[in-house]
C-alpha cells in the first residue's frame, strides 16, 4: 500500500518535471526559429543547435525520419524540419 503511494507520487513528480522541461524546451525552440541561422543548416550548425557532436549528427542523417536535403555530397538540414523533428522526439519520449 505505501509502496504504491510512493510510486504514484514519484510518477507525478516525474511527469511535472517532464512537462516543465518540455515547456522550457519549446521556449528555446522559438529562439532557434527566429535566430540568425539560415533556412538550411550544415551538420556542424545542426550539431551546435542540438548540442551533439558532429559524428552523432552524421549518424542521425541515416535515420529516415531525420530531415535532410542532399546536394551532391553536401548534406543540408532544413532548420524548421530539424525543430519539428526534435519536438516530435520529445513528444514521443513523454508518451
Amino acid at each position: 500500500m505505501i509502496d504504491d503511494i510512493i510510486k504514484l507520487y514519484i510518477q507525478q513528480q516525474v511527469q511535472e518535471e517532464v512537462k516543465k522541461a518540455l515547456s522550457e524546451h519549446s521556449a528555446g525552440q522559438a529562439a532557434i526559429q527566429s535566430s540568425d541561422y539560415p533556412p538550411y543548416l550544415t551538420v556542424p550548425e545542426a550539431a551546435s543547435i542540438m548540442r551533439l557532436g558532429k559524428n552523432k549528427v552524421y549518424e542521425l542523417v541515416h535515420d529516415p525520419t531525420f530531415p535532410t536535403v542532399r546536394e551532391g555530397r553536401k548534406i543540408l538540414i532544413p532548420r524548421n524540419g530539424l525543430i519539428n523533428w526534435m519536438e516530435s522526439r520529445c513528444e514521443n519520449a513523454v508518451n
